[in-house]
C-alpha cells in the first residue's frame, strides 16, 4: 500500500464543508458536524485542540483519516469506525488515546495504521489479527509491553514498528516465538527497546533467527543487548540496518548533541557500539568486524578499553563514512602508529569525524608519514571537549586533508595552536585548500592558528570564542582572500595587537562581526555567510549616519585615553568613587561628541574609503568600552537553597521570596536608588559561568551564557519572568523552572536578573549555582512542548492565561500516565482470581477492591475463631481448678512454648492484687518482644496470660524468669 496516502495533498474536492477542514492546524477544539463528514473521502483534522470525537459519523465514502497531533485527544467514542467500512489509512500518532474502541476491528479494508508517541497506549488486542489488509503498523513511542500472537495473521504486513517498555511482569513474552518469521512480506522492521529490559535479551535471540528467513526484508532498527549476537545478523548486500549493540544503562543524558544523534540515527548501515561499564563484548572483534566491514556510519559509545581505533582493524573500516567517537577515556589517539600505512586506502572514504569527551586522547594521527589517500575525503571534524589533546595537525597529516571543509574545536584547555610543527623555515605552500569555516571555542591556551604556516586558501568564516590568549592574527596564516567574516568577543577584538608592517591588517579588521548576545554561540560560528565589503559599508551607514570625521578623530583620542584611566581606576583594589565620578561624565561627553551628526557620510566611493573605516571600528570599540565602565550593579540579598525542585515556586534560602536590589559596584554595602522605578528581567545562566569566579564579564558574555529550553520542552523558565524595581529594591515571587539541570555541562544553573537603562549600565546580578531537580522523579523526563508551538500571542494575559492551560493539561495527562502504570504494577500483585475484564485502569482497581475485601473478610474469620479458642480454653482451666480448689493460688508460671515464652499469672483478688504493668516491664527487660497478653476473670480471679518471642531460647532462663515474676507479686503486698 503507498503510504502518501497519509500526506497532504491539493486534491481537490466537492465537498465546500470538507475543504474548510482539510488542511488541518487550524486550532479546533470543536470537531466539525457530523453531517459535514458525509460523502468526504479524506479528512484532515491532525494537529489542533480536539479532545472529542462524533459519535457514529456517516462517512460511507471516506478513505483517510488524519488526526495525529490532538494531543487532548484521549478516547475514540465505542461507535466512531461502525460507519467508515472503506477507511484505508488512520494516523492517531501524538494523541493521548489509552485503547481502541471496539468498533475499529471491524475495518477490514484499512492499510495502514499510525498510533507513533501515543504514550497512553499500553496495550494492543488480539482483534488486530481480523485487519487483514494492514500493510503498515507503527507503534513506536507507545508504552506496550507485548504484542499478541494474533499480529502473525497480518499476512499482507510490510512495515513494522515497535517499542517496549517493562511494566507488567507477568508477560511471558515481549514477542511471540515464530511471530516474526509468518510475517513473510515484512520489509521494514524497526524495534525499540528500553535497555533495562529484562525479557529482551532472550527475546532477541530468536527474533534474530527469525528474521534471517525474511527473505523482502530491506531495513532492519534494532537493540542487540550482547554483541556476541551481531553473528546472527543476516548477511544480504541489499539489507539497510541500523544497529545500537552492547548492554548499556538508560542515560537522561548524553554527552553528544542531540542534532547529532538525530542525524546518525537517519544514516543508513549504521552501528552503534555501546559497552558502558560492561566489558563484555571487548574479546568479540570477529562478530564486531563482521558488521562493520559493511557499514557507513559507527558510533563508538563508551568503551573503557579501546586505546585506537585501529584496534578493530583499519580494512574494517574502508567504508566508513560518518564516524563518532564519545566518551572513550583509554582511547589517546584514533590512528595509532603502524597502521596508518598498511592499506593505501586506510579510511579514504570517511567524511564526519566526531570526537566527543574523550579525556586521555592526545592526537588524531601518530606515526610516520601516512598515505596520501589516508582521510583524503574527510570534509568535517569536530574536537569537543578533549582535556589531554594537544596535537591536532602535524605538518604530515595535513597535508592529507586535501578536501577538510569545516573545522571545529571547542573546550579543549591544552591546545595552543592547529598545526604541530619543529620547523622554521615557511615557504609558500598553502595547507586545508578547501577549508571553507573554522570555529574556535573555550581554547584558554590557544596562541597561533597555524603556527605560521599559510592555511585556508579558501576560508571564508573564522570564528572565535573565549581564546584569551590569542593577542595576534597574522595575516600570512590567514592567507584567504574570500575571508568575508570574523566573529568574536568585542573585548578579545579591542585587546588584539596589530604589527605595523603587516600587509593586510586593515582587511582583517574590516571584516570583524562582533558575536550577537541573544543567538547560540555555536550557531552563529558555524552558519553559513554571505557577506560583502560593500554590504558591510552600507551597514555601516545605516547604522551610524552622518558624522564630521575629523571631530571624530579627535574625540576617538581624548575618548580612548579616558577609558584606559577609568578602567585603570577600576582595577585597584580599592578603587576611587570620586575618581569614576569625575571620569565618567567625560567619557559620556567625548563619546556624545564624537557621535554628533555633521552631514558628512561614508559611502563607499570616497578616496578616505579606509580612514573612515578605521574610524568606525575604533568608534565601536570606544563604545564597547565605554559599556563595560559599569558603576552600579545588581544583587541577591540571600542565596538560593543548593536543590531546587521544578515545578515549585523558587524562594531563597529562608523560605521567602527572593530579594532584589541595587547596590554600588565600588561599596556592594551601599544601597542605591534611582529616581524612576526600571523593569528587572529574570533570565537562566548556565551554572559554570562567570568562569575562574571572573566577575568582570562584558554584557556580550553574559548574554551568550544565557540557557535556552531544550528543544520541544516547555520555556526553562515560567511565571513572572519581568518585574519592576522601585526605589533600588524588587521582589521576586513567582518563577518556577519547568526542566532540570543535567543535561548542561556544569548540570547546574543560576538566576539572574538585568536591566539596561539609557546612559547607565547596570552590571548584572546572578546567584550562586544550584541544582535543579525533577519534583514527580520519572528521570528527568519534561512535558512536552510541542502542542503549544505555534499560539497567538494576542496579549499578555491571554499568553498567561494559555500557558497555565495548556500545563494544567499536560499535567493531567503526566498523572494519568503514572496512574496508569501503578494500577498495572498492581494488577500483577493481584492472585489470578482477581484479574477481570480487559486489564483496564478500572479493571485493576476492582480487582484490587475485591481483594482487599476478601483478606478483611478471611481476617474477621480468623479472629473470630482464635477468640472461640481462648474462651474455651480458659473455661477449661477454670472448671479443671474449682474439682480441686475453690481458688486457685496467686502467682506466676513460666514455661516454653512453639515460638517463644508463655507466662501464666494468676491474681487472687481477695487475697493479694498486683498490677499487671510491672510484670510486662520487667518481661521487657530482660529483653523479651511481647506479642500478646489476654486476660481474663472468673469467680474473683484474674489469669493474666502473656506471649512473647525469642529469637534465641539458649539465652532465656525460664527458672530466673519466673523467680523474679513472682518476687515482683508477693515483695508487694
Amino acid at each position: 500500500m503507498d503510504s502518501t496516502l497519509i500526506e497532504e495533498d491539493d486534491t481537490e474536492t466537492e465537498s465546500m464543508s470538507l475543504d474548510d477542514i482539510k488542511h488541518g492546524r487550524l486550532e479546533l477544539t470543536q470537531p466539525p458536524e457530523a453531517g459535514i463528514w458525509n460523502g468526504a473521502t479524506r479528512i484532515e483534522l491532525m494537529y489542533s485542540k480536539l479532545s472529542e470525537l462524533p459519535l457514529s459519523p456517516n462517512c460511507p465514502l471516506l478513505r483517510v483519516l488524519l488526526l495525529q497531533g490532538n494531543a487532548e485527544l484521549m478516547e475514540i467514542p465505542p461507535l466512531f469506525f461502525n460507519y467508515t467500512p472503506l477507511l484505508r489509512a488512520l494516523d492517531l500518532s501524538y494523541t493521548s488515546i489509552t485503547h481502541l474502541p471496539s468498533s475499529f476491528f471491524g475495518l477490514v479494508e484499512l492499510g495502514i495504521l499510525y498510533l507513533r508517541g501515543c504514550e497512553l497506549f499500553m496495550e494492543i488486542p488480539s482483534e488486530i489479527g481480523q485487519l487483514k489488509k494492514l500493510e503498515e503498523l507503527d507503534l513506536n513511542g507507545t508504552q506496550i509491553s507485548h504484542v499478541p500472537i494474533e499480529i502473525q495473521e497480518l499476512i499482507n504486513l510490510q512495515k513494522l514498528c515497535l517499542s517496549f517498555y517493562e511494566y507488567d511482569q507477568n508477560i511471558g513474552q515481549v514477542i511471540p516465538k515464530g511471530m516474526i518469521s509468518k510475517l513473510t512480506r515484512l520489509s521494514y522492521l524497526s524495534i525499540d527497546v528500553n535497555p533495562d529490559h529484562s525479557k529482551w535479551d532472550v527475546t532477541v535471540q530468536f527474533v534474530l533467527q527469525e528474521i534471517s528467513e525474511l527473505f523482502l526484508l530491506r531495513t532492519l532498527i534494532l537493540y542487540v543487548p550482547r554483541v556476541e549476537l551481531l553473528k546472527l545478523i543476516p548477511e544480504n548486500k541489499y539489507l539497510d540496518f541500523r544497529l545500537v549493540a552492547g548492554h548499556h544503562m538508560q542515560r537522561i543524558i548524553s554527552r553528544v548533541p542531540p542534532t547529532v544523534e538525530e542525524k546518525f540515527k537517519q544514516r543508513n548501515l549504521s552501528l552503534r557500539l555501546v559497552y558502558g561499564n560492561d566489558e563484555n563484548g571487548v574479546n568479540m572483534l570477529p562478530e564486531i568486524n563482521r558488521v562493520l566491514r559493511g557499514t557507513n556510519a559507527f558510533f563508538l559509545d563508551r568503551h573503557m578499553t579501546i586505546k585506537h581505533l585501529s584496534e578493530f582493524g583499519l580494512m574494517n573500516l574502508n567504508q566508513l563514512q560518518v564516524c563518532i567517537l564519545a566518551e572513550c577515556n583509554e582511547m589517546q589517539t584514533i590512528v595509532e602508529k603502524g597502521h596508518s600505512h598498511v592499506y593505501a586506502d586506510n579510511l579514504a572514504c570517511l567524511q564526519v569525524l566526531s570526537v566527543f569527551y574523550m579525556k586521555n586522547l592526545r592526537s588524531i594521527w601518530e606515526g610516520s608519514t601516512p598515505s596520501s589517500l589516508f582521510l583524503g575525503q574527510l570534509k568535517s571534524l569536530t574536537l569537543h571537549t578533549c582535556p589531554n589533546l594537544t596535537t591536532i595537525f602535524t605538518l604530515d597529516f595535513i597535508d592529507c586533508l586535501v578536501n577538510l571543509k569545516e573545522l571545529i574545536v571547542q573546550d579543549c584547555p591544552k591546545v595552543t595552536t592547529l598545526v604541530t610543527h619543529k620547523s622554521s623555515a615557511f615557504g609558500l605552500k598553502s595547507y586545508l585548500p578547501k577549508i571553507r569555516k573554522i570555529s574556535l571555542l573555550y581554547l584558554p591556551e590557544f596562541v597561533s592558528i597555524s603556527s605560521g604556516l599559510r592555511v585556508g586558501p579558501n576560508l571564508e568564516k573564522l570564528g572565535f570564542y573565549y581564546c584569551p590568549k590569542l593577542q595576534h592574527l597574522s595575516t600570512r596564516e590567514l592567507c584567504s582572500e574570500k575571508l568575508k567574516v570574523i566573529k568574536g568577543e568585542t573585548k578579545w577584538w579591542a585587546a588584539l595587537r596589530w604589527k605595523k608592517a603587516m600587509r593586510g591588517q586593515n582587511n582583517l579588521k574590516g571584516l570583524f562581526s562582533p558575536i550577537d548576545e541573544d543567538v547560540d554561540i555555536m550557531t552563529q560560528l558555524i552558519a553559513d555567510v554571505d557577506e560583502s565589503s560593500s554590504s558591510k559599508n552600507i551597514e555601516i551607514h545605516d547604522e551610524f549616519g552622518d558624522w564630521g570625521l575629523m571631530n571624530l578623530a579627535n574625540e576617538l583620542v581624548q575618548g580612548k585615553e579616558l577609558v584606559r584611566q577609568l578602567q585603570f581606576c577600576l582595577s585597584e583594589p580599592s578603587p576611587s568613587r570620586g575618581t569614576f565620578k569625575v571620569l565618567f561624565p567625560k567619557i559620556t561627553a567625548s563619546f556624545e561628541k564624537a557621535s554628533q551628526p555633521t552631514g558628512i557620510s561614508i559611502n563607499e566611493d570616497s578616496d578616505r574609503k579606509r580612514e573612515d573605516l578605521e574610524l568606525f571600528y575604533q568608534m565601536r570599540i570606544l563604545k564597547s568600552l565605554l559599556a563595560e565602565s559599569r558603576a552600579l550593579q545588581l544583587r541577591f540579598t540571600k542565596n538560593l537553597p543548593p536543590s531546587i525542585f521544578t515545578n515549585s515556586n523558587v524562594k531563597n534560602i529562608d523560605g521567602n521570596p527572593i530579594t532584589v536590589v541595587l547596590v554600588d559596584k565600588i561599596d556592594p554595602t551601599v544601597l542605591l536608588s534611582l529616581p524612576d522605578p526600571i523593569k528587572l528581567e529574570i533570565v537562566v545562566l548556565y551554572g559554570d559561568f562567570p568562569f575562574q569566579d571572573n566577575e568582570d564579564w562584558t554584557s556580550k558574555e553574559f548574554s551568550s551564557h544565557i540557557v535556552k529550553e531544550r528543544t520541544g520542552r516547555l520555556p526553562l523558565l515560567t511565571g513572572e519572568l519581568n518585574v519592576t524595581m522601585t526605589n533600588g529594591i524588587a521582589a521576586i515571587e513567582d518563577i518556577k523552572f519547568t526542566d532540570n539541570s543535567s543535561w548542561t555541562r556544569s548540570m547546574k544553573f543560576r538566576i539572574a536578573v538585568r536591566v539596561d537603562i539609557r546612559d547607565v549600565r547596570i552590571r548584572e546580578g546572578i546567584t550562586e549555582a544550584f541544582v535543579v531537580m525533577d519534583s514527580h522523579g520519572d528521570g528527568g523526563s519534561c512535558l512536552s512542548y510541542n502542542s503549544h508551538i505555534g499560539k497567538e500571542k494576542d496579549g499578555l494575559g491571554k499568553i498567561k492565561y494559555e500557558d497555565n492551560e495548556w500545563m494544567r493539561k499536560e499535567t493531567e495527562k503526566q498523572r494519568w500516565r503514572v496512574m496508569v502504570r501503578l494500577c498495572a504494577s498492581l494488577g500483577s500483585l493481584l492472585p489470578l482470581e482477581h484479574r477481570k475484564g480487559k486489564c483496564s485502569v478500572s479493571d485493576h482497581l476492582n480487582g484490587a477492591t475485591n481483594y482487599i475485601l476478601h483478606l478483611q473478610n478471611k481476617l474477621n474469620q480468623l479472629q473470630a475463631k482464635r477468640d472461640e479458642l481462648i474462651k474455651l480454653s480458659n473455661l477449661s482451666f477454670v472448671s479443671s481448678g474449682e474439682n480441686s480448689t475453690t481458688h486457685l493460688p496467686t502467682g506466676v508460671v513460666v514455661h516454653f512454648s512453639l515460638d517463644g515464652i508463655e507466662i501464666i499469672c494468676t491474681n487472687n483478688l481477695k487475697q493479694h492484687a498486683f498490677r499487671l504493668s510491672s510484670l510486662l516491664n520487667i518481661v521487657q527487660r530482660e529483653g523479651l518482644n511481647v506479642v500478646s497478653c489476654i486476660s481474663t476473670k472468673a469467680n474473683e480471679q484474674m489469669l493474666h496470660t502473656i506471649r512473647s518471642e525469642v529469637s534465641d531460647m539458649t539465652q532465656i532462663d525460664s527458672s530466673e524468669l519466673q523467680r523474679k515474676l513472682n518476687e515482683e507479686v508477693f515483695l508487694r503486698r
